[in-house]
């Protein structure tokens, strides 16, 4: 949950840094994927091969600072 917590709050800043809504950042669904995926005991954490799908305006800064606050979490 702690993860989860993390990626829901970078949600909430990106969304206000970009003027959007927190759902057009990336939905709900994908954020409890990524905090699974970060979290799984039986892969290797946080192998990029096996990250969920993130939308494609994932690239550059939006993309390292959802990896940083994986990481933070």
């Amino acid at each position: 949950l702690g993860v989860l917590r993390g990626l829901w709050t970078w949600r909430d800043q990106e969304a206000q840094r970009a003027d959007l809504p927190p759902f057009k950042v990336i939905n709900n669904e994908a954020l409890v994927a990524l905090a699974a995926w970060a979290t799984a005991p039986t892969s290797p954490r946080l192998d990029e091969s096996t990250r969920p799908a993130l939308p494609r305006t994932f690239v550059g800064r939006r993309l390292r600072t959802m990896l940083e606050a994986v990481h933070a979490a």
